[in-house]
């Protein structure tokens, strides 16, 4: 991608994942990301000529059983990275977990999140656009 120039607008968003029980790609075109989103539904690639800057993600188990999480990212062209892996990611019964390292992505770049018992996920992210 060409770095931008000229005129553009940047904004701070927040998006969840109501009780997410699976593998789901991560939408930018919505707040809310159904859980089990595919990547072929939504905008779950970064668009063109945009670049987003995920600020925290915060993991919270409700439901009273331990799970496991993950949060990968695939950038376009590339295989899937891992970040957090659910193998060495416990979440407890009733317990938070925030990421809050800066993550930024670049056009045709995915996030895909990862809980194995429904955890609610909600995360915050600076979308630059120049489109």
């Amino acid at each position: 991608m060409a770095i931008p120039s000229g005129s553009g607008s940047e904004v701070l968003k927040a998006g969840f994942i109501d009780g997410c029980d699976g593998w789901t790609y991560i939408r930018w075109d919505q707040a809310e990301t159904a859980d089990g989103n595919t990547s072929g539904t939504g905008t779950t690639a970064v668009p063109a000529n945009c670049i987003i800057t995920l600020l925290n993600m915060i993991f919270c188990q409700e439901s009273g059983t331990d799970s496991l999480i993950s949060l990968r990212t695939e950038p376009a062209g590339a295989g899937v990275i891992n970040i957090l892996h659910h193998a060495g990611n416990p979440l407890p019964a009733n317990k938070s977990f925030t990421y809050s390292e800066r993550l930024v992505l670049n056009a045709g770049d995915q996030v895909i999140v990862y809980s194995n018992y429904g955890t609610d996920i909600v995360y915050s992210y600076i979308y630059q656009d120049w489109t």
